[in-house]
């Protein structure tokens, strides 16, 4: 019997030498190969260069300046005033970029390396399952299994890090524009501060301790991406400050006369004079008699002139897509992360659970983009209004799209949906105005016009809520010949500014938010612990070693960052 054994180790020894000399292995300095290596290489190449060139080489002077707002009273007087939004200490700022023919090409060639990198995994997978002879539809070209595994490795690898690094800029489109002056921009980067909102709680010296060391690591790396994408952006001193920098394409109005932008649903328009984009209000004046002075209406061209000034009568919200929310969703870094997890199961015969992980990542992210399609189609609503109001142009009443009434506008008031913030003036009988939108409030208001004894008064919101009717709300009631005057159209308005603070508020930071990426921190290191435990004790080729180690690491990731990458 045993030496039979010996025979059958012997014979065995024999076939897999005599497999060893047959089998023809590639050294991997191939053509095809080296073509590889020379187009990843020179993308990120170029991606590298361009942004060192358009960011710390060759600046374009005065392509960053302050956004402000310009408040124009009835005597055409401006009077600049820093954006409201600049309350921590840091001005808003924007920096003008515009397409070019180079930028848009680098675009390409890194969009086609990204693309590039997950069709080469497939077909890597495919000529894997060639070679153990499951697919028998396309020749062979590896012969040797673990040569494939190899190369499939350094893809995977190098495809991780190549994708990963492209998840730091706001998104890889805007990474290529070039500076511009803002004059000949086509996109503004709005740079804007945030204060981070946070719950105040003890801690244990030792919860204390790793939360420095988080800080720390996210300063390295923060430094190491800043310096990568040569990010020349200054950085607040407060830990509790953080920067927010949105895109923003520029627009031209109707006539073509006017060019903005629209930055939390506020319109900013291009100013001439000043050669910066600025947020244009219009004021009508600030005591009750400055309102009643007024009531004669607004020409036809002072209506054009307030309407190329502040432009119409809405609050600028893009209308929502499935189709965008399925990307916005799926391209989060926490999907990043679960594609190349789903690669490392495609090898090694475990395709099926590929499949499995597949079907359930997706379906969480089609739960997540009908939840994220639903709220943003539900606040779209509230920004969509639409009917026509009855206003005095050039001393008579005409009924007008309720998206051309400026301030200074003289409306009629009648029952039914109001679309700016106005002021009774005018009418002797009160106004019965449903504020449950607002508010909250089921009992309508009695709303009545402004008394003479009032005239010299300092309008107050607030103190003159009796005057006051606000856009959103609901007219049940109104007298015969009771007239307002317009205040505030659009985002100025105090609907606008309640969808702003929804839209873009600073979310609160507890102290689960800061814990759980201490335990994020904690399973990472026990996921490289364990991925290494598990290549020390297969003790085999570190191709295999590898994919057992990655299931290992994946399993103490997976459960975790969910929470962090919502």
């Amino acid at each position: 019997m045993s030496d039979f054994g010996e025979y059958y180790d012997k014979t065995t020894t024999c076939i897999d030498e005599e497999e060893e000399e047959t089998t023809q292995l590639f050294t991997l300095r191939e053509s095809g190969f080296v073509v590889v290596y020379c187009w990843v290489c020179i993308s990120f190449a170029l991606m590298i260069g361009w942004c060192a060139f358009n960011q710390r080489l060759s600046p374009v002077p005065g392509s960053t300046r302050s956004i402000t707002t310009t408040t124009t009273t009835t005597d055409d007087v401006k009077k600049n005033e820093h954006d409201k939004e600049t309350t921590t200490g840091w001005n808003v700022t924007q920096t003008g970029y515009r397409t070019s023919f180079v930028g848009t090409f680098i675009y390409a060639i890194v969009v086609i390396t990204l693309i590039g990198f997950q069709c080469v995994m497939i077909t890597l997978t495919i000529y894997y399952y060639v070679q153990q002879e499951a697919i028998e539809w396309t020749p062979m070209i590896f012969e040797d299994e673990i040569q494939v595994q190899t190369v499939f490795q350094i893809t995977w690898w190098v495809a991780f890090i190549y994708t990963l690094l492209l998840k730091w800029p706001i998104s890889v489109r805007s990474l290529f524009y070039r500076r511009s002056t803002l004059v000949n921009a086509t996109h503004v980067a709005v740079i804007s501060p945030m204060q981070k909102m946070r719950e105040a709680t003890q801690s244990t010296s030792t919860l204390e301790y790793m939360k420095s060391v988080l800080i720390t690591v996210g300063k390295y790396i923060t430094a190491t991406m800043r310096f990568i994408f040569s990010d020349m952006t200054p950085l607040p001193d407060s830990d509790g400050l953080s920067l927010e920098t949105t895109v923003c394409p520029i627009k031209t109005d109707v006539d073509g006369t006017t060019k903005f932008f629209v930055f939390h649903m506020r319109r900013y328009n291009f100013d001439e004079e000043s050669g910066i984009f600025a947020a244009k209000n219009c004021s009508i004046g600030s005591t009750i008699d400055d309102f009643l002075s007024v009531s004669k209406g607004l020409t036809t061209q002072q209506v054009e002139k307030r309407l190329a000034t502040i432009g119409r009568n809405v609050i600028h919200m893009k209308k929502p897509t499935v189709f965008n929310c399925l990307i916005e969703e799926f391209s989060k870094p926490f999907y990043i992360y679960q594609l190349f997890m789903i690669w490392t199961w495609f090898p090694l015969w475990y395709f099926y659970m590929a499949f499995v992980q597949s079907i359930i990542v997706s379906s969480g992210g089609l739960v997540m983009t009908f939840f994220q399609y639903r709220n943003e189609a539900n606040l779209y609503r509230l920004t969509y209004t639409e009917g026509s109001v009855t206003a005095m142009r050039d001393g008579r009443l005409v009924e007008i799209d309720h998206k051309d009434i400026v301030p200074g506008d003289i409306i009629a008031v009648s029952p039914g949906l109001l679309h700016g913030d106005m002021v009774l003036i005018n009418g002797n009988e009160h106004v019965l105005v449903d504020e449950s939108s607002l508010t909250g409030e089921s009992t309508p208001m009695v709303k009545i016009s402004f008394d003479v004894a009032e005239r010299t008064s300092e309008y107050n919101n607030i103190t003159h809520k009796k005057h006051t009717l606000s856009a959103g709300t609901r007219v049940l009631e109104a007298g015969t010949g009771s007239l307002a005057l317009v205040l505030s159209t659009g985002s100025y308005t105090f609907k606008g500014g309640f969808l702003r603070d929804i839209l873009n508020y600073n979310r609160h930071e507890f102290k689960f938010d800061t814990e759980v990426k201490i335990v994020l921190m904690i399973l990472f290191i026990y996921g490289i612990f364990g991925f290494s435990i598990t290549v020390h004790l297969y003790q085999d080729n570190f191709a295999y070693e590898f994919f057992y180690g990655m299931f290992v690491f994946a399993t103490c990731l997976v459960s975790d960052i969910i929470f962090i990458c919502p």
